[in-house]
Order: C-alpha cells, then structure tokens, then sequence
C-alpha cells in the first residue's frame, strides 16, 4: 500500500528449514525508517504469509510435477505404440506370411518350404528379442531377478575399470513400491553413466540407504565438475531433466552440485511407504 519512500526494512519469510520468500516493508510518511512497533507488527505476520507463500509454491511445483508427469506417460505410450503398431505388428504379419508359404509348398517343394520355416524361425527369434527389449525398457530386469541393491552393485561393478574406479557402498533396503525401486534404479544408474560419459572422473562413488522412511542415494565423481547446479534443470539434456522428473513424480528431490574442478554430486532422496 503506497509508494515507497526511505529505507526498507526486509523480513525474511521461513516456512520449517527453507526461506520462501521476504517481506520488505517501507516507512510510514514522514519516516525514516520503520518503527520497532511496525517492524514487531510486520514480523508477527510474517509466519502466516510465509505458510501462505510455501502453499502456493507447493502448488506451483504440483502442477508442473503433474504436468510432467503426463508428459511422460504420453511419450511412453506413443513409443510403445510406435514399437507395437509399425515394428512388432509387421513383424507378426510377415510371420503369418511365411508359415502361409510353408503350408502352399510343403507338397510341392519341401525344400522351400524348409527355407520358408527357417526364415520364419529366425524372424521368430527377432520379434522374441523385441518383445524382451520392450519389457526391459519398461521395468529393468534386473530388479527382478537380484533387487534394487544387488543391481546396483552389478552395475558398479560392470561400470569398474582400469580407467575409472566405481565404488558402491548400499545398505540394507528394504522391500520397496515398484514406482520408487525402478525410479531409484534409473536415476542412480543415469547420474553413474552421466559420470562415466562426461566427468573425465578416475573415481565414482554410489551410497544409497535408506532412513526416516526415505530412500537417500549419492552418485559422487572426482570428474572436471563445472554446471549444472540445481534446483531447476529444465534447460539442460533429456538425461538429467529426466532424472529430476522422476523424481519429482514420486515426491522426491534430486539436487546437482558441480562446482568447476571439483566433481559432480548427484543427491537424490524419495519419500517411501515401507512393505514388509
């Protein structure tokens, strides 16, 4: 209300450990500065508005997590329809095709048909290998057949090389969501090939744990370092928008920090109900 005049004087607004916002209020006229009496009036309000403004921002970013969200459910609904419809469809016509061709000359020409079936077996193998390829790309296999901790070690121990030591430190995890075991999975297995693609790291450490009904994990290289740094990572590659939307989907938080020649630490937390 009014025009500003004279020095402001700001109060910082705290929603629990995170500063949301600040309230700068200007002199009365005809005063210098503000009042003790205002200041006190202003900074008794301050914890209502600052509710206020963590609400809206809460809402703000469960917008753009929804939003996103259905981003990628539409995305990965149009590339299965795209492997389904124009790939693995196709593929099963021209089956049908050849066993059609085998049955037309079996009598005739058994040696053809012979061709025939085996062409149509190697096809066979090859509509197989999709099939898993689709499987694969939805839910990783290996948290099926070893769990999230034992995947990971795999994949640090594949990872490991005369030219980048990869180190994973897991502790005891217990029996996840699906949602939250494939997404810890895919964001931890990113940020470790992020690290071995573009961090010139001679070192990598993954640490995932899990406490406080929280899932905690840490992708930590001795790489070039250098952007980005978080919370907003919208302007940079699929990879990393990627991680942080998964993330995000789930109530979590990924932050980046990559202060130049010294590294990069990817932390990721994700909130979790506990089954078993």
């Amino acid at each position: 209300v009014g025009s500003p005049v004279g020095v402001a004087a700001e109060v910082g607004l705290t929603f629990g450990d995170e500063q949301v916002g600040v309230l700068a209020v200007w002199p009365r006229p005809g005063e210098s500065t503000v009042s003790k009496r205002d200041l006190k009036l202003v900074s008794d309000a301050a914890a209502p508005l600052a509710h206020l403004a963590a609400t809206v921002r809460l809402t703000q970013d469960l917008r753009r997590s929804q939003a996103a969200l259905v981003d990628a459910r539409e995305e990965e609904r149009r590339q299965i329809h795209h492997d389904l419809h124009d790939d693995l469809g196709p593929s099963l016509a021209g089956q049908a095709l050849l066993l059609d061709a085998v049955t037309s000359t079996i009598d005739e020409d058994p040696a053809r048909a012979r061709e025939f079936a085996e062409l149509a077996k190697r096809r066979t193998d090859d509509v197989i290998h999709h099939i898993r390829r689709l499987s694969r790309d939805l839910r990783p296999q290996a948290l099926d057949h070893l769990g999230l901790a034992r995947s990971l070690q795999q994949a640090a121990l594949v990872a490991n090389s005369a030219q980048v030591a990869v180190r994973a430190e897991i502790g005891d995890i217990p029996n996840l969501p699906a949602a939250t075991e494939t997404a810890a999975y895919r964001i931890i297995t990113e940020g470790l090939t992020n690290a071995l693609r573009h961090s010139g790291a001679t070192s990598i450490l993954i640490r995932v744990g899990v406490t406080d009904n929280a899932l905690h994990a840490t992708v930590r290289d001795d790489g070039r370092g250098g952007a980005p740094t978080t919370p907003n990572l919208d302007g940079y590659g699929v990879g990393l928008r990627s991680i942080q939307d998964r993330a995000r989907q789930l109530g979590g938080k990924v932050t980046i920090h990559s202060p130049t020649g010294a590294g990069t630490t990817l932390d990721l937390c994700l909130p979790i109900t506990i089954h078993g």
